[in-house]
């Protein structure tokens, strides 16, 4: 019972003392990778690349357009 005891304590000591230790990361903190699965040219490419200047300004992140086709 007694090593219960001690194991609580160091539980609630380290929550309420070391509260920085357990923070995420801001999200996200490399560039957003969009793929696209179709062929350069083709309208879902034309599409990503026109809205990503939006996309980016919005997420604060750079976005980088990947054509990768056959990736479906």
């Amino acid at each position: 019972m007694k090593n219960l005891m001690l194991c609580a304590l160091a539980l609630i000591v380290g929550i309420f003392v070391y509260p920085g230790s357990s923070q995420a990361q801001p999200y996200p903190v490399r560039p957003v990778r969009v793929i696209i699965p179709f062929p350069p040219g083709e309208a879902a490419d034309i599409i990503a690349r026109l809205i990503s200047p939006a996309m980016s300004e919005r997420l604060g992140q750079q976005l980088v357009i990947e054509n990768r086709a056959g990736a479906s």
